[in-house]
């Protein structure tokens, strides 16, 4: 188990073996799970400013349905979000995890250490509990220890 995004499906689907989707688990009641949006960022000072704008609109827009029905991110039209385009072809608890992001807390983890964080202190961390190597309680702390660490 690790914890990741849409932006993997594509690469997942391509598995031998079956594999799922699950929000992450709930912390005090509430979703602690990030909600990355996918925007631009466009310097005022651009050479190409115009084909940038026009580009992060198609993107916004005319772009989002072949966005859900390539499963490459999380459309952020609604539309898009909940099409049939987007649901097929998923895996289980793909529908249960895009429901629960509408009451997803927004983080942000976009720091120096971010992946790190995510694919050695979490990846890590959580195979050796899913494989009886660690506690519950041990993990929960060497994950806060070590990710602390790293912020």
């Amino acid at each position: 188990m690790m914890p990741g995004g849409t932006w993997n499906i594509t690469g997942y689907q391509q598995m031998k073996g079956g594999w799922g989707m699950a929000p992450l688990p709930l912390y005090q009641n509430a979703s602690v799970m990030p909600y990355w949006l996918g925007g631009w960022v466009i310097p005022k000072q651009s050479a190409a400013l115009t084909a940038a704008q026009t580009f992060a609109i198609w993107r916004a827009t005319t772009f989002q349905d072949q966005m859900a029905a390539d499963h490459d991110w999380i459309p952020i039209a609604n539309a898009a979000r909940e099409s049939t385009a987007m649901l097929e072809g998923m895996p289980t608890g793909f529908k249960e995890a895009l429901a629960a992001l509408p009451q997803a807390k927004i983080g942000d983890l976009y720091t120096e250490n971010s992946q790190k964080i995510l694919n050695e202190v979490y990846g890590t961390r959580l195979d050796e509990l899913f494989r009886n190597k660690a506690t519950p309680e041990a993990t929960a702390q060497t994950i806060q220890d070590e990710a602390t660490a790293l912020l």
